[in-house]
Order: structure tokens, then sequence, then C-alpha cells
């Protein structure tokens, strides 16, 4: 099978469109999760859970569940401004759009995200499952037994912290460079970036100084929570994927969207990488219109425990030993 016999279909120019609303929404609704998720969980603990009225006790049980758990949706999402920014897809000028997602990731303690996806998430996208692809590499580890793999999801998130950190600090000592920056501007993107990551990570350890409840439920456990779904999305997009147009999982039930924060439209992420994270439920929309998915036999399910089940049910896919050629169009522009 050759690139031909997989050209992509256009889609409507308004898609691609980058607007300051969305910007906003894809910035200010994560924003709002933190502070609700971290405040009514902090609220919840010290007024209810350590109430002697055994009723109040009760009632804040759902709500130390659930909080924590919206905090870390908030800071899944910031994190994954790094991934759009270093897409451009943020914004039409891209050292803006990379600028962005630096400075919107870094609300993310030990997440440089916003400069290493500069520099090899491409071969990602270009390459996906083959021996050239990054995350093959990152996931050439993770077969686990199924019981454990709960642990190495979680473990696959901390070593994508660990990984951005030493490319962003391989940029900053001018061993890497971004591919279409100077060496230069890379170096300067990568200290703007350590320097506001340690800005946020300073304003959450000030949390401390109000008492250890209060650093736990309003940071501690969101942040925890959001380095496993990091690991958990990473491994659901690909698990037991083929090439070709179902090289990548769309999983488009209400729930795991909102679990995933978009994310969750990944096989019309990779064909239009451009476009902005909080338009790609309609490309899907517009893909089934036409008939894409049937017609191409790709990865697409609605259903929530599918993909939930993915990681313990699948593999990540061994490199499969075909040309880049075989792969769809990487090259996006809007058409």
């Amino acid at each position: 099978m050759n690139s031909t016999s997989l050209k992509k279909p256009a889609i409507p120019k308004e898609l691609y469109a980058k607007t300051n609303f969305e910007l906003l929404l894809l910035s200010s609704g994560p924003l709002l999760c933190i502070m609700i998720g971290s405040t009514l969980a902090v609220l919840a603990y010290k007024h209810l859970f350590c109430s002697p009225n055994l009723l109040l006790v009760f009632a804040s049980i759902p709500i130390l569940m659930v909080m924590p758990i919206l905090s870390g949706l908030g800071m899944i999402s910031m994190a994954y401004l790094a991934h759009d920014g270093g897409h451009g897809s943020l914004h039409k000028n891209f050292k803006i759009s990379f600028l962005l997602g630096v400075l919107g990731s870094s609300i993310v303690p030990g997440y440089f995200g916003g400069t290493a996806f500069n520099c090899g998430h491409f071969s990602h996208h270009k390459y996906t499952n083959t021996s050239k692809d990054s995350l093959i590499v990152a996931f050439s580890g993770a077969k686990v037994m199924n019981h454990w793999r709960p642990i190495t999801l979680f473990l696959i998130g901390i070593g994508e912290f660990q990984s951005h950190f030493m490319t962003t600090l391989k940029c900053f000592l001018r061993i890497e460079k971004v591919p279409n920056l100077s060496a230069d501007s890379s170096r300067n993107f990568a200290f703007i970036n350590f320097i506001f990551n340690l800005s946020f990570t300073l304003c959450w350890l000030l949390l401390l100084k109000i008492d250890v409840a209060t650093f736990i439920l309003g940071f501690f456990v969101p942040w925890l929570w959001s380095i496993f779904i990091i690991g958990f999305s990473a491994f659901v997009e690909h698990g037991d994927t083929e090439g070709g147009f179902r090289n990548s999982w769309t999983f488009s039930n209400f729930f795991y969207r909102l679990l995933t924060s978009n994310e969750n439209y990944h096989l019309e992420h990779h064909l239009y990488i451009l476009v902005q994270r909080s338009k790609l439920h309609k490309v899907h929309k517009y893909l089934k219109s036409i008939n894409f998915y049937t017609e191409h036999n790709c990865l697409v399910s609605d259903r929530f425990w599918k993909a939930i089940s993915v990681p313990f049910t699948s593999e990540y896919p061994k490199p499969i030993d075909e040309d880049h050629d075989w792969m769809p169009s990487y090259n996006d522009k809007a058409s």
C-alpha cells in the first residue's frame, strides 16, 4: 500500500481557524477545574470530614473522592497545552504558539513538555508505529502482567516527565534544538520553560505553609492523578493499533472525552495536527458524515469501558515493517 491510497480527505477551512475565544477556553476551563476542585476538597476535609457530626463526615467522602480528580483533570488539560503549542495549533505564529504551550503547561510542576514536544514528538507523527516512532521506544518496556498495569501506566507518566525534563535541559545546554528554530532560540525557550515551571512549583509548595492537608488535597493528589492519566491516555491512543488509518484510536464517548480533555479524538489529531484540540470533535463529526471511518475500517468506538479496558487488555504495538511512505500524509495545511 502506498501513500497515494492513504490520502486524507480535505476538511472545511474553518476547522483550522485559531480564535482567541477557543484559546481562552483551552486555558481558563482547566484553571477553573484546578481552583474549584482543590478548594472544595480542602474545605470538605476541614469543615465536613473533621466534624463531630457523622452525617457531615459521610457527606464529605464523595466530595473528597471527586474534587481532587477534577483538579487533576485541570492539570492534565494544562499539560496538554504543551502538546498543542508544539504543533502550532494555539496560534498562527509558531513561536507564539510555542510560548503559549510553554507558559500554560508550566503550571504542572515537573512537566517540561512545552519545549520537549517540539524536539522529538514529530517523529511519532511522521513514523507512527514504526521503529522510528519515539513512543515505540518509550513503551518498549511496558509489557507487564495485567494486574501490574496500573503501576506501569503511572511509571510511564513519570517517564514522560523525566524524558521531557532531559530534552529541555539538552536544549538549554545546546545539545539539542527545536528543528525549526536556531540553537539560541531553542535555549531561550528552554530557559523560559525552566523559570516558569520553577515559579509555579514554588507557588504550589507554599500550600505547605498553610498545612499538610491543604498541600496533599489541593495539589499532591491531583498531581499524582495527572501523571497516571498522562501515561494511561498515551497507551490508550495506540494500544493494539496498526498502520495507515488504523494507527490511532478515537473514543468518542462523552465521559472519556472529559477524562482526556478532547485528546480522545486521537486519529483526527494525527490526520490534522494544526487543528486546535477544542475543534477535534467537529473534525470527527465531519469525517463521520462523509463515511470516512467505515470506508477505511478505522479504530473508532463510542464505548467508555472499551477505552478504559485498552491498557489492561492490549499491548502497545510492535514496530511495523513498513517505510514511512506507507503512512497517511504527514504535512498538514488548510485545504
